[in-house]
């Protein structure tokens, strides 16, 4: 064999392999296809997790169940901006079971992390939640993280008619000059609490005036 037909055949050689090497390539690639959820059954699996994480919660806040701090991991990695339409409602459960988390000394980081993702909702979005602000309401409490979200987002939650009703609920809380209690009885505001009622007030309810 002359050094040119070497040539020519150590070319088909490496033809043949490369074609060899890519019919494989694409063989494993539908292989691995087979056994990758489609982008419907990874949408289900979180709905079903995020079920599960406020169920999970809910226990933890009634003594039912121990909280374990890992599962804040679990929480941040789930929450994502981008597929809140798709999942409104686990999300919205989710965030105000979080936001049920009454600590006396700090806020509990589930419900930081809860705070954090809806104020990136509302900035995405530009969307006030109203069943999910009311209901936070309705507790008759406003801690400072709801506080938080009601300042930085006054001016939304003001265009979209949701302020009025926002109103209706500080001037409650403010008259009765206290926090409502679980049990059903108030307890005064410390300077903190009635500072941060003060200003809501002003924001939502001279507005209205």
């Amino acid at each position: 064999m002359t050094a040119e037909q070497r040539k020519v055949a150590e070319a088909k050689r490496a033809l043949r392999a490369e074609k060899k090497a890519a019919k494989e390539a694409e063989a494993a690639k539908k292989a691995a296809a087979q056994y990758e959820p489609s982008e419907a059954q990874k949408l289900l699996a979180k709905k079903k997790f995020l079920r599960e994480l406020a169920l999970y919660f809910k226990a933890v806040q009634l003594n039912k169940a121990e909280y374990k701090p890992a599962i804040l991991e679990s929480m941040k990695k789930e929450l994502t901006v981008e597929d809140f339409p798709q999942l409104r409602e686990e999300y919205v459960d989710l965030i105000r079971t979080a936001f049920f988390f009454r600590t006396p000394v700090y806020t509990h980081p589930v419900k930081t992390e809860a705070a954090n993702f809806l104020d990136k909702v509302m900035n995405k979005y530009q969307e006030a939640e109203w069943g999910l602000i009311l209901g936070m309401l309705t507790e008759g409490y406003v801690s400072k993280t709801l506080a938080g979200i009601l300042v930085k987002h006054s001016e939304l939650i003001i265009k979209t008619g949701l302020g009025e009703f926002v109103a209706r609920f500080i001037s409650d809380i403010k008259e009765r000059n206290g926090n409502l209690e679980e049990d059903g009885s108030v307890s005064p505001f410390t300077p903190t609490q009635k500072k941060r009622i003060e200003e809501l007030y002003a924001i939502y309810c001279e507005v209205e005036k």
